[in-house]
């Protein structure tokens, strides 16, 4: 792909591209830096070790992009590089094997990475990440999977070790914030979490996302949607963009946007959820036969929909807002 695309798309000055390649025991990792209002390379470079060497490659790759953009930042971007791994390589690399599982957003894909994951805590039960990733497939598991009481039990269990940890992990303390915000209504925690997980890396669409989900379920909407419009704004194609969208619908509809509600659960990819939204808001605007057409889309993508099955399922908790969409859902026809 172009790079001075890259750059228009995302809004970025620089772009890193390079690859990584494994020979046996043996890793080559190219890059280069380009800076794409010009053009023009600003650094380019080959490291080759062996595997047990990966993570000083790393470094070197870290100090040399970071020092050809901005000296100043040098240090404490390789220190907060360095923050996020474990010391053992093997865990390090269950959990790599991991993160595909992870983000393919699908049930049985979670199942395929907590394996994985589990191996990584019996070699490194401190590893803080793969604790928060676990949480965080076992909170997926409860929230769409049934509902079962030990999926439940272990995602907090997860969450409050990726909390408990004294290692800064900016991803770590944000998924742990958001499971324990969801599954356990423990707002304090999970905003102190959130919170410091941004100020070790303000510029974490991660945090972004799931600092706005939980403020838009704590009522604080003006926060919600600015973190929501920050996360979009940092990693515009990312694939967890549901979790932001669905902050922003969720405080649109609750502070009595619901024209900006209505839109957003359109044009977002959020599940039942969005339609219902989508629904609720357009019935708020008066404009019933729309809402109607979209309860429709939602039965055909959802035959098994109920009004009250959604509620039970979804990590809304206020009851006024619950019973609000729950009444105008039922205007619109659905069950």
């Amino acid at each position: 792909m172009d790079v001075k695309r890259v750059g228009r798309e995302l809004g970025v000055r620089y772009v890193l591209e390079g690859s990584v390649r494994k020979a046996a025991n043996r890793v080559r990792i190219t890059g280069q830096l380009i800076d794409v209002s010009n053009g023009a390379h600003l650094w380019a470079d080959r490291f080759d070790g062996g595997i047990e060497d990966i993570f000083d490659l790393q470094d070197q790759v870290t100090t040399s992009v970071v020092g050809a953009i901005a000296p100043k930042l040098e240090q404490a971007e390789i220190e907060r590089a360095r923050r996020k791994r474990s010391d053992s390589l093997d865990a390090y690399d269950l959990y790599l094997r991991a993160l595909p599982h992870v983000y393919a957003k699908s049930l049985d894909e979670m199942k395929l990475a907590l394996p994985l994951l589990e191996q990584a805590l019996a070699i490194d039960p401190d590893y803080t990440i793969a604790h928060a990733y676990a949480a965080w497939c076992h909170e997926q598991l409860f929230t769409h999977g049934g509902h079962d009481a030990d999926d439940r039990r272990i995602a907090l269990r997860h969450a409050r070790a990726a909390l408990a940890s004294e290692r800064d992990d900016s991803s770590a303390l944000a998924i742990g914030g958001f499971i324990v915000a969801v599954l356990d209504r423990d707002f304090a925690a999970a905003l102190n979490a959130l919170d410091q997980s941004l100020a070790l890396n303000g510029n974490s669409a991660l945090a972004y996302s799931f600092s706005a989900m939980v403020r838009a379920l704590h009522d604080d909407y003006d926060k919600a949607i600015e973190h929501a419009e920050r996360a979009l704004r940092l990693s515009p194609f990312d694939p967890l963009r549901r979790v932001p969208q669905m902050a922003l619908a969720v405080a649109y509809f609750s502070s009595g946007n619901f024209e900006r509600a209505a839109a957003v659960a359109a044009d977002a990819r959020i599940g039942s959820l969005r339609y219902a939204i989508q629904v609720a808001s357009t019935v708020r605007l008066g404009k019933l036969n729309e809402a109607r057409v979209a309860a429709a889309r939602l039965i055909e993508a959802a035959p098994d929909f109920t009004v009250a099955g959604l509620m039970a399922r979804s990590i809304l908790s206020r009851p006024e807002l619950v019973a609000a969409i729950s009444v105008a859902l039922t205007e619109a026809g659905l069950p």
